[in-house]
Protein backbone atom coordinates (compact mmCIF):
# COMPACT_ATOMS: atom_id res chain seq x y z
CA UNK A 1 0.00 0.00 0.00
CA UNK A 2 1.02 3.39 -1.08
CA UNK A 3 -0.56 6.26 0.61
CA UNK A 4 -0.11 9.98 1.49
CA UNK A 5 2.62 10.91 4.93
CA UNK A 6 1.25 12.56 7.93
CA UNK A 7 0.52 15.45 8.50
CA UNK A 8 -2.09 18.25 10.75
CA UNK A 9 -3.34 20.43 8.45
CA UNK A 10 -5.03 23.63 9.13
CA UNK A 11 -8.25 25.15 8.36
CA UNK A 12 -8.49 28.31 6.64
CA UNK A 13 -11.11 30.78 7.80
CA UNK A 14 -12.20 31.50 11.66
CA UNK A 15 -15.89 30.98 11.80
CA UNK A 16 -17.28 27.97 12.83
CA UNK A 17 -19.08 26.15 10.57
CA UNK A 18 -22.46 24.56 11.10
CA UNK A 19 -22.77 21.27 12.48
CA UNK A 20 -22.76 18.34 9.62
CA UNK A 21 -24.31 16.23 12.67
CA UNK A 22 -25.74 16.80 15.66
CA UNK A 23 -27.48 15.09 18.29
CA UNK A 24 -29.39 16.55 21.39
CA UNK A 25 -30.53 15.07 24.89
CA UNK A 26 -30.45 11.49 23.43
CA UNK A 27 -31.84 9.20 25.99
CA UNK A 28 -31.28 4.87 25.47
CA UNK A 29 -32.48 2.95 27.77
CA UNK A 30 -30.27 -0.66 28.76
CA UNK A 31 -31.38 -4.42 27.46
CA UNK A 32 -31.44 -7.72 28.61
CA UNK A 33 -30.41 -10.96 26.75
CA UNK A 34 -33.47 -11.37 24.40
CA UNK A 35 -32.91 -8.01 23.08
CA UNK A 36 -36.02 -6.63 24.95
CA UNK A 37 -35.47 -3.02 26.79
CA UNK A 38 -35.39 -2.92 30.55
CA UNK A 39 -37.68 0.20 31.01
CA UNK A 40 -37.38 2.87 33.94
CA UNK A 41 -35.00 5.97 35.14
CA UNK A 42 -32.52 3.57 36.28
CA UNK A 43 -31.12 1.48 33.84
CA UNK A 44 -31.04 4.15 31.37
CA UNK A 45 -27.48 3.34 29.36
CA UNK A 46 -27.33 7.18 27.93
CA UNK A 47 -28.98 9.77 29.73
CA UNK A 48 -29.15 12.72 27.12
CA UNK A 49 -26.07 12.80 25.45
CA UNK A 50 -25.41 15.50 23.07
CA UNK A 51 -22.87 16.68 20.73
CA UNK A 52 -22.33 18.49 17.39
CA UNK A 53 -19.72 18.21 14.26
CA UNK A 54 -18.47 20.43 12.38
CA UNK A 55 -17.53 19.47 8.65
CA UNK A 56 -13.51 20.09 8.38
CA UNK A 57 -13.29 19.00 12.27
CA UNK A 58 -11.92 15.55 13.95
CA UNK A 59 -13.85 15.78 16.97
CA UNK A 60 -12.51 13.67 19.83
CA UNK A 61 -15.63 11.37 21.72
CA UNK A 62 -13.46 10.02 24.85
CA UNK A 63 -14.92 8.72 28.22
CA UNK A 64 -14.34 5.85 30.82
CA UNK A 65 -15.38 2.32 29.90
CA UNK A 66 -18.82 2.68 30.93
CA UNK A 67 -19.61 5.73 29.84
CA UNK A 68 -21.91 5.39 27.58
CA UNK A 69 -19.70 5.97 23.89
CA UNK A 70 -20.24 2.79 22.24
CA UNK A 71 -23.81 3.05 22.85
CA UNK A 72 -23.93 6.73 21.48
CA UNK A 73 -22.19 5.91 18.04
CA UNK A 74 -24.34 3.24 17.79
CA UNK A 75 -27.42 5.43 17.93
CA UNK A 76 -25.81 7.93 15.87
CA UNK A 77 -24.84 5.30 13.17
CA UNK A 78 -28.54 3.91 12.97
CA UNK A 79 -27.18 0.28 14.60
CA UNK A 80 -29.82 0.95 17.27
CA UNK A 81 -32.73 3.61 17.78
CA UNK A 82 -32.80 6.04 21.15
CA UNK A 83 -35.90 6.29 23.17
CA UNK A 84 -35.60 9.86 23.42
CA UNK A 85 -34.03 12.71 21.89
CA UNK A 86 -32.67 14.28 18.54
CA UNK A 87 -29.92 13.36 15.67
CA UNK A 88 -29.59 16.01 12.98
CA UNK A 89 -27.66 15.90 9.39
CA UNK A 90 -27.15 19.24 8.15
CA UNK A 91 -29.24 20.47 10.67
CA UNK A 92 -32.32 18.56 9.49
CA UNK A 93 -34.20 16.09 12.12
CA UNK A 94 -33.55 12.67 10.87
CA UNK A 95 -34.86 8.82 12.18
CA UNK A 96 -32.21 5.98 10.65
CA UNK A 97 -33.83 3.34 11.68
CA UNK A 98 -31.13 0.88 10.29
CA UNK A 99 -27.25 1.41 9.47
CA UNK A 100 -28.10 1.31 5.90
CA UNK A 101 -30.23 4.20 6.33
CA UNK A 102 -27.64 5.65 7.98
CA UNK A 103 -25.29 5.25 5.45
CA UNK A 104 -27.51 6.82 2.63
CA UNK A 105 -27.84 10.00 4.69
CA UNK A 106 -24.09 10.21 4.82
CA UNK A 107 -22.91 8.87 8.02
CA UNK A 108 -20.75 5.85 8.26
CA UNK A 109 -19.38 4.00 11.50
CA UNK A 110 -16.08 2.15 11.06
CA UNK A 111 -16.16 -0.40 13.77
CA UNK A 112 -13.67 -2.03 15.77
CA UNK A 113 -14.47 -5.03 14.46
CA UNK A 114 -14.85 -4.86 10.98
CA UNK A 115 -17.54 -5.67 8.44
CA UNK A 116 -14.89 -7.23 6.15
CA UNK A 117 -15.16 -10.64 4.31
CA UNK A 118 -11.64 -12.13 5.00
CA UNK A 119 -11.94 -14.61 2.20
CA UNK A 120 -13.59 -11.88 -0.59
CA UNK A 121 -11.16 -9.68 -2.67
CA UNK A 122 -10.85 -5.93 -1.74
CA UNK A 123 -13.60 -5.33 -5.08
CA UNK A 124 -15.99 -7.81 -3.79
CA UNK A 125 -15.78 -6.54 -0.19
CA UNK A 126 -16.18 -3.32 -1.52
CA UNK A 127 -19.85 -3.73 -2.78
CA UNK A 128 -20.88 -7.09 -0.33
CA UNK A 129 -24.67 -6.82 -0.22
CA UNK A 130 -24.92 -3.84 -2.53
CA UNK A 131 -23.24 -5.18 -6.09
CA UNK A 132 -24.30 -2.67 -9.01
CA UNK A 133 -25.99 -4.98 -12.10
CA UNK A 134 -26.32 -4.54 -15.57
CA UNK A 135 -28.90 -6.11 -17.25
CA UNK A 136 -28.81 -8.59 -14.67
CA UNK A 137 -25.67 -9.48 -14.56
CA UNK A 138 -22.20 -7.65 -12.49
CA UNK A 139 -21.06 -5.01 -13.74
CA UNK A 140 -17.24 -5.39 -12.53
CA UNK A 141 -15.89 -2.79 -14.85
CA UNK A 142 -17.99 -0.40 -12.61
CA UNK A 143 -17.34 -1.72 -8.88
CA UNK A 144 -13.60 -1.46 -9.94
CA UNK A 145 -13.93 2.23 -11.48
CA UNK A 146 -15.64 3.30 -8.31
CA UNK A 147 -12.91 1.26 -6.11
CA UNK A 148 -10.11 3.16 -7.71
CA UNK A 149 -11.97 6.34 -7.15
CA UNK A 150 -12.59 6.02 -3.53
CA UNK A 151 -9.30 4.54 -2.69
CA UNK A 152 -8.08 7.41 -5.13
CA UNK A 153 -9.97 10.00 -2.87
CA UNK A 154 -7.71 8.76 -0.05
CA UNK A 155 -4.37 8.78 -1.83
CA UNK A 156 -3.65 5.16 -1.36
CA UNK A 157 -3.48 2.81 -3.69
CA UNK A 158 -4.62 -1.04 -3.23
CA UNK A 159 -5.03 -4.03 -4.99
CA UNK A 160 -8.54 -4.29 -5.50
CA UNK A 161 -7.84 -8.42 -6.50
CA UNK A 162 -6.08 -9.06 -3.15
CA UNK A 163 -8.02 -10.97 -0.82
CA UNK A 164 -8.61 -9.27 2.18
CA UNK A 165 -6.97 -11.43 4.63
CA UNK A 166 -3.36 -10.71 3.06
CA UNK A 167 -3.93 -7.00 4.08
CA UNK A 168 -2.50 -5.95 7.03
CA UNK A 169 -4.98 -4.42 9.66
CA UNK A 170 -4.21 -0.90 8.54
CA UNK A 171 -4.88 -1.58 4.85
CA UNK A 172 -8.43 -3.04 6.04
CA UNK A 173 -9.90 0.08 7.99
CA UNK A 174 -9.13 1.77 4.75
CA UNK A 175 -11.17 -0.30 2.72
CA UNK A 176 -13.55 0.44 5.41
CA UNK A 177 -13.43 3.99 4.91
CA UNK A 178 -13.11 3.39 1.02
CA UNK A 179 -16.67 1.78 1.41
CA UNK A 180 -17.79 5.00 3.19
CA UNK A 181 -16.69 7.23 1.13
CA UNK A 182 -17.83 5.45 -2.11
CA UNK A 183 -21.69 6.18 -0.34
CA UNK A 184 -21.03 9.96 0.05
CA UNK A 185 -20.16 9.65 3.29
CA UNK A 186 -19.86 13.52 4.81
CA UNK A 187 -19.53 12.09 8.37
CA UNK A 188 -17.05 9.32 9.30
CA UNK A 189 -17.09 8.01 13.20
CA UNK A 190 -13.96 5.73 14.08
CA UNK A 191 -14.48 3.24 16.89
CA UNK A 192 -10.86 2.94 18.79
CA UNK A 193 -9.14 2.41 15.25
CA UNK A 194 -5.68 2.35 16.61
CA UNK A 195 -6.48 -0.49 19.10
CA UNK A 196 -4.75 -3.12 17.06
CA UNK A 197 -2.23 -1.10 15.04
CA UNK A 198 1.51 -0.95 15.33
CA UNK A 199 3.10 2.63 15.42
CA UNK A 200 3.95 2.78 11.75
CA UNK A 201 0.13 1.37 10.74
CA UNK A 202 -1.28 4.10 13.10
CA UNK A 203 0.86 6.94 11.57
CA UNK A 204 -0.50 5.66 7.69
CA UNK A 205 -4.08 5.65 8.58
CA UNK A 206 -3.89 8.99 10.77
CA UNK A 207 -2.46 10.31 7.37
CA UNK A 208 -5.44 9.21 5.54
CA UNK A 209 -7.98 10.93 8.34
CA UNK A 210 -6.20 13.99 8.04
CA UNK A 211 -6.61 14.05 4.21
CA UNK A 212 -10.47 13.62 4.43
CA UNK A 213 -10.31 16.43 7.14
CA UNK A 214 -8.94 18.70 4.37
CA UNK A 215 -11.65 17.59 2.12
CA UNK A 216 -14.26 18.37 4.93
CA UNK A 217 -15.44 15.74 6.22
CA UNK A 218 -16.56 15.48 9.81
CA UNK A 219 -14.45 13.19 11.95
CA UNK A 220 -15.90 11.45 15.26
CA UNK A 221 -12.74 9.83 16.92
CA UNK A 222 -13.56 7.41 20.00
CA UNK A 223 -10.41 6.38 21.67
CA UNK A 224 -8.92 5.80 24.71
CA UNK A 225 -5.22 7.24 23.65
CA UNK A 226 -4.71 10.11 24.90
CA UNK A 227 -2.00 11.16 22.65
CA UNK A 228 -4.29 10.78 19.91
CA UNK A 229 -6.51 13.32 21.13
CA UNK A 230 -4.11 15.35 21.33
CA UNK A 231 -2.42 15.22 18.51
CA UNK A 232 -5.30 15.15 15.73
CA UNK A 233 -8.69 16.19 17.36
CA UNK A 234 -9.41 20.33 17.36
CA UNK A 235 -12.68 19.35 19.92
CA UNK A 236 -12.91 17.22 22.62
CA UNK A 237 -16.77 16.03 23.62
CA UNK A 238 -16.26 13.93 27.23
CA UNK A 239 -18.84 11.69 28.52
CA UNK A 240 -19.51 10.18 31.88
CA UNK A 241 -21.80 7.54 33.40
CA UNK A 242 -24.15 7.69 30.33
CA UNK A 243 -24.21 11.92 30.15
CA UNK A 244 -22.39 14.58 28.69
CA UNK A 245 -19.46 16.08 30.83
CA UNK A 246 -18.80 19.25 28.08
CA UNK A 247 -17.38 19.54 24.84
CA UNK A 248 -14.18 21.59 24.97
CA UNK A 249 -11.34 23.33 22.19
CA UNK A 250 -8.42 20.49 22.54
CA UNK A 251 -5.95 23.75 22.82
CA UNK A 252 -7.25 24.79 25.72
CA UNK A 253 -7.02 21.41 27.54
CA UNK A 254 -4.03 19.57 29.31
CA UNK A 255 -3.77 15.86 29.67
CA UNK A 256 -4.59 16.12 33.62
CA UNK A 257 -7.46 18.17 33.05
CA UNK A 258 -8.79 16.05 30.86
CA UNK A 259 -7.96 12.91 32.80
CA UNK A 260 -10.17 13.92 35.85
CA UNK A 261 -13.27 15.14 33.56
CA UNK A 262 -13.20 11.93 32.68
CA UNK A 263 -13.29 10.20 35.83
CA UNK A 264 -14.42 13.15 38.09
CA UNK A 265 -11.28 12.27 40.49
CA UNK A 266 -7.31 12.28 40.19
CA UNK A 267 -5.97 8.94 39.87
CA UNK A 268 -2.77 9.28 41.88
CA UNK A 269 -0.30 6.55 41.50
CA UNK A 270 -1.35 5.44 38.02
CA UNK A 271 0.48 1.90 38.00
CA UNK A 272 -0.20 -0.24 41.65
CA UNK A 273 2.54 -2.20 42.50
CA UNK A 274 2.03 -5.11 43.97
CA UNK A 275 3.16 -5.71 47.79
CA UNK A 276 4.62 -8.89 47.38
CA UNK A 277 7.87 -10.84 47.14
CA UNK A 278 8.73 -13.86 44.51
CA UNK A 279 8.46 -17.22 45.79
CA UNK A 280 8.59 -20.39 44.31
CA UNK A 281 7.96 -21.24 40.71
CA UNK A 282 4.51 -21.56 39.37
CA UNK A 283 5.16 -21.94 35.76
CA UNK A 284 8.08 -23.37 34.00
CA UNK A 285 8.66 -23.59 30.56
CA UNK A 286 11.86 -25.29 28.76
CA UNK A 287 12.42 -25.58 24.60
CA UNK A 288 8.68 -25.07 24.30
CA UNK A 289 8.37 -25.04 20.11
CA UNK A 290 5.27 -25.20 17.46
CA UNK A 291 6.27 -24.93 14.08
CA UNK A 292 7.76 -21.31 13.32
CA UNK A 293 5.44 -19.84 15.52
CA UNK A 294 7.05 -20.60 18.62
CA UNK A 295 10.41 -21.85 18.98
CA UNK A 296 12.51 -23.41 21.68
CA UNK A 297 11.02 -20.77 24.38
CA UNK A 298 11.66 -21.05 27.97
CA UNK A 299 10.44 -18.50 30.50
CA UNK A 300 10.01 -19.17 34.91
CA UNK A 301 7.03 -17.19 36.52
CA UNK A 302 7.73 -17.50 40.60
CA UNK A 303 4.52 -17.30 42.75
CA UNK A 304 4.07 -13.38 44.12
CA UNK A 305 5.60 -11.52 40.85
CA UNK A 306 4.15 -10.53 37.95
CA UNK A 307 6.13 -11.44 34.50
CA UNK A 308 5.57 -9.39 31.80
CA UNK A 309 5.81 -10.82 27.68
CA UNK A 310 6.46 -8.46 25.40
CA UNK A 311 6.98 -8.53 21.37
CA UNK A 312 5.78 -6.77 18.12
CA UNK A 313 2.43 -8.09 16.94
CA UNK A 314 2.91 -11.80 15.54
CA UNK A 315 6.30 -12.60 17.84
CA UNK A 316 4.90 -15.19 19.08
CA UNK A 317 3.08 -14.14 22.39
CA UNK A 318 0.04 -15.05 22.48
CA UNK A 319 0.70 -18.60 20.45
CA UNK A 320 3.02 -19.09 23.50
CA UNK A 321 0.41 -18.74 25.95
CA UNK A 322 -2.07 -20.39 24.14
CA UNK A 323 0.65 -23.58 24.01
CA UNK A 324 0.80 -23.08 28.26
CA UNK A 325 -2.93 -23.59 28.57
CA UNK A 326 -3.39 -26.32 26.30
CA UNK A 327 -5.47 -24.25 24.21
CA UNK A 328 -2.45 -25.60 20.96
CA UNK A 329 -0.37 -28.54 21.14
CA UNK A 330 3.58 -28.00 21.43
CA UNK A 331 5.79 -30.48 18.93
CA UNK A 332 8.85 -29.66 21.39
CA UNK A 333 9.65 -29.01 25.47
CA UNK A 334 7.60 -29.10 28.37
CA UNK A 335 5.71 -27.29 30.64
CA UNK A 336 5.46 -27.65 34.48
CA UNK A 337 2.64 -26.14 36.99
CA UNK A 338 4.38 -25.85 40.40
CA UNK A 339 6.88 -28.62 39.75
CA UNK A 340 4.48 -31.35 38.12
CA UNK A 341 4.64 -31.79 34.31
CA UNK A 342 1.77 -31.08 32.25
CA UNK A 343 2.92 -31.44 28.95
CA UNK A 344 0.35 -33.92 27.68
CA UNK A 345 -2.57 -32.33 29.94
CA UNK A 346 -5.90 -31.45 28.04
CA UNK A 347 -6.73 -28.35 28.36
CA UNK A 348 -9.37 -28.71 30.77
CA UNK A 349 -7.10 -30.59 32.88
CA UNK A 350 -4.69 -27.72 33.20
CA UNK A 351 -7.63 -25.43 34.12
CA UNK A 352 -8.70 -27.32 36.89
CA UNK A 353 -5.12 -27.64 37.93
CA UNK A 354 -4.94 -23.94 38.83
CA UNK A 355 -4.26 -21.91 35.25
CA UNK A 356 -6.68 -18.97 34.82
CA UNK A 357 -6.73 -17.85 31.27
CA UNK A 358 -7.59 -14.33 29.99
CA UNK A 359 -7.77 -14.20 25.95
CA UNK A 360 -6.82 -11.53 24.38
CA UNK A 361 -9.99 -11.33 21.94
CA UNK A 362 -12.33 -10.80 24.65
CA UNK A 363 -15.64 -10.47 22.68
CA UNK A 364 -15.26 -13.97 21.32
CA UNK A 365 -13.38 -15.67 23.54
CA UNK A 366 -13.29 -14.30 26.66
CA UNK A 367 -17.42 -13.37 27.47
CA UNK A 368 -20.43 -14.60 25.35
CA UNK A 369 -22.05 -11.16 24.21
CA UNK A 370 -25.39 -12.76 23.89
CA UNK A 371 -25.54 -14.35 27.40
CA UNK A 372 -26.22 -12.21 30.76
CA UNK A 373 -23.31 -11.13 32.77
CA UNK A 374 -25.03 -12.66 35.28
CA UNK A 375 -24.23 -16.09 33.25
CA UNK A 376 -20.90 -15.06 32.68
CA UNK A 377 -19.91 -14.67 35.66
CA UNK A 378 -20.80 -17.88 36.96
CA UNK A 379 -20.45 -20.33 34.00
CA UNK A 380 -16.92 -22.09 35.20
CA UNK A 381 -19.07 -22.67 38.64
CA UNK A 382 -21.94 -24.86 37.34
CA UNK A 383 -21.39 -27.59 38.89
CA UNK A 384 -21.10 -26.01 42.39
CA UNK A 385 -23.81 -24.21 42.19
CA UNK A 386 -26.22 -27.34 41.01
CA UNK A 387 -28.72 -29.42 42.94
CA UNK A 388 -26.75 -32.66 43.00
CA UNK A 389 -25.43 -31.89 39.77
CA UNK A 390 -28.49 -31.55 37.76
CA UNK A 391 -30.09 -28.23 38.52
CA UNK A 392 -28.66 -24.59 39.07
CA UNK A 393 -29.69 -23.00 41.53
CA UNK A 394 -30.75 -19.73 40.67
CA UNK A 395 -30.80 -18.22 44.27
CA UNK A 396 -27.14 -19.10 44.48
CA UNK A 397 -26.15 -18.49 41.00
CA UNK A 398 -27.79 -15.01 41.41
CA UNK A 399 -25.39 -14.26 44.52
CA UNK A 400 -22.10 -15.69 43.42
CA UNK A 401 -22.89 -13.23 40.52
CA UNK A 402 -23.40 -10.08 43.13
CA UNK A 403 -20.51 -10.80 44.76
CA UNK A 404 -18.09 -10.45 42.00
CA UNK A 405 -20.14 -7.49 40.53
CA UNK A 406 -19.53 -5.87 43.86
CA UNK A 407 -16.18 -6.88 44.25
CA UNK A 408 -15.37 -5.78 40.84
CA UNK A 409 -16.95 -2.83 40.67
CA UNK A 410 -18.74 -4.09 37.67
CA UNK A 411 -20.90 -1.22 35.94
CA UNK A 412 -23.99 -2.70 35.57
CA UNK A 413 -27.67 -1.93 35.73
CA UNK A 414 -28.93 -5.25 35.99
CA UNK A 415 -26.60 -8.73 36.26
CA UNK A 416 -29.13 -10.00 33.80
CA UNK A 417 -28.45 -7.44 31.15
CA UNK A 418 -27.14 -8.76 28.28
CA UNK A 419 -22.52 -8.78 28.17
CA UNK A 420 -22.65 -6.88 24.92
CA UNK A 421 -24.38 -3.92 26.47
CA UNK A 422 -21.15 -3.33 29.13
CA UNK A 423 -17.99 -1.52 27.75
CA UNK A 424 -14.73 -2.64 26.86
CA UNK A 425 -13.41 -2.42 30.22
CA UNK A 426 -16.50 -3.97 32.03
CA UNK A 427 -16.66 -7.11 30.11
CA UNK A 428 -12.96 -7.62 30.96
CA UNK A 429 -14.28 -7.60 34.25
CA UNK A 430 -16.27 -10.10 33.78
CA UNK A 431 -13.69 -11.95 31.92
CA UNK A 432 -11.41 -11.93 34.70
CA UNK A 433 -14.20 -12.44 37.31
CA UNK A 434 -15.47 -15.74 36.79
CA UNK A 435 -11.86 -16.78 37.37
CA UNK A 436 -12.03 -15.67 40.66
CA UNK A 437 -14.32 -18.16 42.30
CA UNK A 438 -11.82 -20.33 42.96
CA UNK A 439 -7.91 -19.20 43.34
CA UNK A 440 -5.41 -20.05 40.76
CA UNK A 441 -1.63 -20.69 40.93
CA UNK A 442 -0.96 -19.19 37.47
CA UNK A 443 -2.98 -16.73 35.64
CA UNK A 444 -2.26 -15.47 32.29
CA UNK A 445 -3.29 -11.88 30.85
CA UNK A 446 -3.02 -11.27 26.71
CA UNK A 447 -3.51 -8.04 26.31
CA UNK A 448 -5.52 -6.92 29.34
CA UNK A 449 -5.79 -3.42 28.94
CA UNK A 450 -6.23 -3.09 25.24
CA UNK A 451 -9.47 -1.04 24.60
CA UNK A 452 -10.00 0.26 28.47
CA UNK A 453 -9.86 3.70 29.05
CA UNK A 454 -7.30 5.08 31.65
CA UNK A 455 -9.84 4.96 34.60
CA UNK A 456 -10.82 1.33 34.63
CA UNK A 457 -6.69 0.67 33.50
CA UNK A 458 -5.93 1.82 37.19
CA UNK A 459 -8.41 -0.57 38.37
CA UNK A 460 -7.51 -3.90 36.07
CA UNK A 461 -3.43 -3.08 37.80
CA UNK A 462 -5.07 -2.91 40.87
CA UNK A 463 -6.88 -6.32 40.72
CA UNK A 464 -3.97 -8.21 39.08
CA UNK A 465 -1.72 -6.63 41.87
CA UNK A 466 -4.02 -8.23 44.19
CA UNK A 467 -3.39 -11.87 42.54
CA UNK A 468 0.08 -11.81 43.18
CA UNK A 469 -0.35 -10.36 46.54
CA UNK A 470 -2.60 -13.89 47.64
CA UNK A 471 0.23 -15.80 46.32
CA UNK A 472 -0.72 -16.50 43.11
CA UNK A 473 1.96 -15.71 39.40
CA UNK A 474 1.04 -13.54 36.70
CA UNK A 475 2.04 -13.70 32.71
CA UNK A 476 0.92 -10.91 31.18
CA UNK A 477 1.03 -10.08 27.88
CA UNK A 478 1.42 -6.16 26.60
CA UNK A 479 2.28 -4.54 23.50
CA UNK A 480 2.18 -1.05 25.73
CA UNK A 481 5.53 -0.46 27.18
CA UNK A 482 4.93 1.91 30.20
CA UNK A 483 2.57 -0.66 31.55
CA UNK A 484 5.03 -3.68 30.75
CA UNK A 485 7.62 -1.28 33.10
CA UNK A 486 5.18 0.19 35.30
CA UNK A 487 3.67 -3.22 36.22
CA UNK A 488 6.12 -6.24 35.88
CA UNK A 489 9.03 -7.34 38.04
CA UNK A 490 10.77 -9.21 34.66
CA UNK A 491 10.13 -9.07 31.18
CA UNK A 492 11.32 -11.26 28.36
CA UNK A 493 10.34 -10.41 24.80
CA UNK A 494 9.81 -12.29 21.95
CA UNK A 495 10.87 -11.87 18.53
CA UNK A 496 10.17 -14.15 15.70
CA UNK A 497 8.72 -16.69 18.02
CA UNK A 498 12.18 -17.36 20.09
CA UNK A 499 12.63 -15.64 23.45
CA UNK A 500 15.38 -12.61 22.31
CA UNK A 501 15.94 -11.45 25.83
CA UNK A 502 15.36 -11.38 29.83
CA UNK A 503 15.30 -7.88 31.63
CA UNK A 504 14.84 -6.54 35.01
CA UNK A 505 11.76 -4.34 34.91
CA UNK A 506 13.60 -1.98 37.39
CA UNK A 507 16.86 -2.12 35.18
CA UNK A 508 15.51 -0.96 31.97
CA UNK A 509 14.11 1.60 29.64
CA UNK A 510 11.37 1.58 27.23
CA UNK A 511 14.45 1.76 24.16
CA UNK A 512 16.55 -1.24 25.04
CA UNK A 513 12.91 -3.16 25.11
CA UNK A 514 12.28 -2.10 21.66
CA UNK A 515 15.93 -2.56 20.05
CA UNK A 516 14.99 -6.47 21.40
CA UNK A 517 11.75 -6.43 19.93
CA UNK A 518 13.06 -5.29 16.36
CA UNK A 519 14.69 -7.41 13.71
CA UNK A 520 18.29 -6.47 13.80
CA UNK A 521 18.56 -4.67 10.81
CA UNK A 522 15.81 -2.80 12.77
CA UNK A 523 17.21 -2.39 15.57
CA UNK A 524 20.48 -0.61 13.85
CA UNK A 525 18.02 1.67 12.81
CA UNK A 526 16.24 2.63 15.85
CA UNK A 527 19.47 2.57 17.90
Amino acid sequence: MTGPTASAPSLEGTAAPASVLSAREVVKYAYDETGAPITGSDVRLLKGVSISVRPGEIHALIGENGAGKSTFIKVLGGAIPAEQGEVAVEQQPVVFGSSRRARELGISVIWQEFSLSPKLSVLENMFLGEEITKHGLLDRSEMRRRSTAALARLGVQIDLDRQIDSLSTSEQQIVEIAKALDRDARVLILDEPTASLTGVEADQLFAVVQELRRKKLGIVLVTHRLDEVFEHSQRITVMKDGATIGTFDTETMTRESLIQKMVGRELGSYFVRPNAVAGEAVLEVDGLSCGRAVVEASIVVRAGEIVALGGLVGAGRTELCRLVVGADRATAGTVRLRGRDISRWTLRRRLDAGIAFVPEDRKSQGVVLAMSVQRNLTTRSWRSLSRRGILLSPRREQELAESLISDLEIKVHTPLQAAATLSGGNQQRVAIGKWLVKPSSLYIFDEPTRGVDVGARRALYALIAGLVERGAGVLMVSSDLPEVLGMSDRVYIMREGRIAGEYAAAETDESELLRAMLPETHAEVAS
